[in-house]
């Protein structure tokens, strides 16, 4: 139980809906046509988030606030700020975290996946999503929603569904794990670049 928990934890690192429903990538790409325009042109996103984890069997939600940088072809910074401060550096070589949540000594080639996966949000990555997921959207290019369900059962055994909502930019992200915790994420004060990253972006994430 407590390996779960603590996978679907990285996990979550992560509206008035018309009768359309997106079942291809060809329409997926239609339906979410400004959010991939913008993040094509952008090379870095930040902004805030909220998250709130509902566990199974507990009254009160946790509820952790911070920020986050996603840097195009690089990863992620996730950073928490409270009630307990960390942070996470998601890339293409796994999970890296400060604060003992993650091991140097960790089997990487178990959290490479979890990495790709966040990636891929972030960056819209249709095709590389419907690799791994069944997709369907619904909505309008102001107002989406995209549901992913996994397709091979070792992510199945993480979240047997996520959702992706937004409009001009990802908005939230909620998914349920295999042991009934709920886990929702909002983005807020979000700031696009096209400009290429900073020394100091770049510097956070240095191993």
């Amino acid at each position: 139980m407590i390996r779960a928990r603590l996978a679907s934890l990285l996990i979550a690192l992560l509206l008035p809906l018309s009768v359309h429903a997106a079942t291809t990538v060809a329409e997926l790409h239609s339906l979410l046509a400004k959010s991939l325009a913008g993040m094509q042109q952008a090379k870095s996103l930040h902004g805030d988030f909220t998250q709130t984890r509902q566990l199974s069997g507990f009254p009160q939600p946790l509820v952790s606030h911070g920020d986050f940088l996603f840097l195009r072809r690089i990863g992620i910074a996730w950073r928490s700020r409270e009630p307990i401060q960390s942070e996470f550096i998601l890339d293409g070589s796994g999970v890296h975290g400060s604060g003992g949540l993650i091991p140097q000594n960790a089997n990487q080639s178990s959290l490479r996946p979890i990495a790709a996966l966040f990636i891929a949000m972030f960056e819209l990555d249709l095709d590389a999503l419907a690799e791994r997921f069944e997709l369907n959207a619904s909505g309008s290019v102001d107002a989406w929603q995209l549901d992913l369900v996994p397709r091979d059962e070792a992510l199945k055994a993480l979240t047997p569904h996520l959702s992706l909502h937004g409009g001009a930019q990802i908005e939230r992200v909620s998914f349920a794990d295999s042991l009934g915790d709920l886990t929702e994420i909002r983005f807020e004060r979000l700031r696009a670049s096209s400009e290429l990253p900073t020394t100091d972006e770049r510097a956070r994430f240095a191993k």
